[in-house]
């Protein structure tokens, strides 16, 4: 154990180092605000394309200004954003959205959708060429659209959202930290102090986890105060509605505890009032559930015994790119294709599995690994992952992207973590 964390304290140290060189001088390309892209996500199945909606410029940026171009390459889309004047890359992040789970849907089979998007990056101090694109089967990506900004243009409007909000945490400048921006739905504003008392008793549990206790400092939350005319959410299984800000919902593409919002400008309005990394939605309910996706955003309920459970999971999934390590039947057909090996850091196809965590399991360890024989608390590679009980491996028989199991993130799923927390404040 003591070699493992060794390991995982060297790879912390070289993952911190490999940042310095080969990133664009902040101040060269941008201003201190932020740029808002707003679009639309348009297809079914097996298409897709863009329509650019909005360009707004924010009043702040709340990302890292030393790390522009993204060193993970995590997310089943990207952003990248060129220099017109001298063609350099100068911004690139991996995301994904809810859009291509609908796209594994039967109904998207005979279907066209469209789901909303945006997109933030620094706002520019000169005119730019914006590509977003989508993974490809094969890993590579391939261009959706691209799209020409000029800061000058009369056409990009400012943001006017001005909305209440408190810091319930607050360690530094949002450059240095991640911050977290929690958003209510299904909170009146009757109950502003039951919403903010939510918002700090889960603040506390989520960083009371490992590995975020250790790194509590490298935090900034915020809770904004905008409030739902309904309190509840919606439950369409059982024919139940509530207008709410956000509205969001349980039983997304049919599966009962998955609790989404395709209202993403909305989202997108409220959390534009502050600087942020991340979004977390809290809802106003005691029902089990949840959901997260990459730099998208997270959503748990209230008051159920099991929501800081609930929140570390879906956070391990919008914050740290963490895949769920448990087999189950989902709604739609999960993209895991079994020659290549998925972009998540958690699971593995054992493709190119030294590119995983192959070098924080004991020479002895068999790939895969048996838990018969070697015991459930032995790092290697479990079969079972992914939602898929063959072809995919998870690092440890158990975890908390497993399991419900409070505090419980494996030794991959920590580096993860730390990997984030460094990225977003290094």
């Amino acid at each position: 154990m003591k070699e493992h964390k060794l390991i995982v304290i060297l790879l912390i140290i070289l993952f911190n180092t490999s940042y310095a060189g080969e990133q664009p001088v902040y101040s060269s390309f941008f201003t201190d605000e932020a740029c808002r892209v707003d679009f639309y996500l348009i297809g079914g199945y097996d298409t897709q394309s863009i329509e650019i909606v909005q360009v707004q410029k924010i009043d702040l940026w709340g990302g890292s200004k030393t790390i522009m171009i993204d060193p993970l390459n995590y997310g089943n889309y990207r952003v990248l954003v060129y220099d017109l004047r001298s063609g350099k890359l100068i911004y690139q992040r991996g995301f994904s959205t809810l859009f291509e789970e609908w796209q594994e849907t039967k109904r998207a089979k005979d279907t066209l959708k469209a789901y909303e998007e945006t997109i933030l990056f620094p706002f520019p101090k000169f005119a730019i060429n914006v590509l977003i694109q989508s993974r490809k089967r094969d890993n590579s990506f391939e261009t959706l659209i691209e799209y020409n900004i000029n800061p000058q243009d009369d056409k990009i409007t400012s943001s006017q959202n001005e909305l209440l909000y408190k810091y319930v945490l607050k360690n530094g400048e949002p450059h240095k930290k991640v911050d977290i921006v929690f958003l209510p739905d299904g909170y009146t504003e009757e109950l502003k102090s039951k919403y903010l008392k939510d918002v700090r008793i889960h603040v506390k549990k989520l960083l009371r986890n490992s590995p975020y206790r250790k790194n509590k400092k490298d935090f900034n939350v915020i809770a904004i105060e905008t409030w739902s005319k309904n309190t509840g959410t919606d439950f369409p299984q059982f024919l139940h509605f509530e207008d709410t800000r956000f509205d969001c919902s349980f039983n997304t593409f049919g599966s009962e505890r998955y609790l989404m919002t395709e209202s993403y400008w909305k989202v997108m309005d409220a959390a534009c009032v502050v600087p942020f990394d991340q979004v977390v939605i809290l809802v106003n309910s005691n029902e089990y559930g949840g959901g997260g996706i990459y730099n998208h955003y997270a959503t748990f309920t209230s008051d159920h015994k099991m929501s800081d459970y609930v929140l570390s999971h879906e956070f391990g999934h919008s914050f740290a790119g963490l895949a769920d390590e448990y087999v189950e039947n989902i709604p739609y057909e999960e993209k895991i294709f079994l020659d290549v090996e998925p972009w998540q850091p958690n699971i593995t196809t054992l493709q190119n599995f030294k590119e995983k965590w192959a070098n924080m399991v004991e020479i002895t360890t068999p790939i895969p690994t048996s838990s018969d024989i070697f015991g459930k608390e032995i790092l290697g590679a479990y079969e079972g992952a992914g939602y898929l009980a063959k072809g995919v491996y998870r690092p440890l028989f158990n975890c908390s992207m497993r399991a419900a199991i409070r505090n419980r993130f494996c030794p991959v799923c920590t580096q993860a973590i730390r990997e984030m927390i460094l990225l977003n404040t290094y």
